[in-house]
This record gives structure tokens, C-alpha cells and sequence, in this order.
């Protein structure tokens, strides 16, 4: 239940603030993912380069699965934090 007046509209706000924190999150969750899988693919050739190919193939498949994950799992959060955002400004 929603309070009326401006208890309500204190929730909305800080419910708004909330999801802007989330949407932020969701993005800094990306970024860090796309560096991540990338440090993972350049250390699995770094790796073949000295010990074999089954390194580069690794690391291509770690690299690109961390990456792909990071990219769903913050575009879900910023997903969830803009309809909050939508939601509660209307």
C-alpha cells in the first residue's frame, strides 16, 4: 500500500534514487565484465604462446562466456532499475 500525500511522494523519490544507484551498478557491471573477458583472452594466448594452443582456445571461450554473462547480468539490472524509474515518474 502506497501512503498518500508527501509520504508518498518521499518514497517515490527515494525509490527513483534507488533504481538511478541500480542503473549505474548494472553499468559498472558491464564495463567490468568486457575488461575481464578480455584480461581472460589475452592471458589464454599469452599462455599458448609459451605452453600450447589449448590455452587460446580456452581463453577465447572463458573470455567470451565472462563477457557475455557480465553483458546480461548488467543489462537485466539496468532493465529492472528503468522500469522502476518509469514506473514511479508517471
Amino acid at each position: 500500500m502506497i501512503a498518500s500525500g508527501s509520504q508518498g511522494s518521499n518514497a517515490s523519490r527515494i525509490a527513483i534514487e534507488s533504481a538511478r544507484i541500480v542503473n549505474a551498478y548494472g553499468t559498472v557491471i558491464q564495463v567490468l565484465g568486457v575488461i575481464l573477458g578480455v584480461l581472460v583472452i589475452i592471458g589464454g594466448f599469452f599462455l599458448a604462446h609459451h605452453n600450447g594452443a589449448i590455452y587460446a582456445v580456452s581463453g577465447l571461450l572463458i573470455g567470451f562466456l565472462d563477457i557475455s554473462i557480465f553483458a546480461v547480468q548488467g543489462a537485466l539490472f539496468r532493465m529492472i532499475s528503468n522500469y522502476v524509474i518509469a514506473r514511479l515518474e508517471n
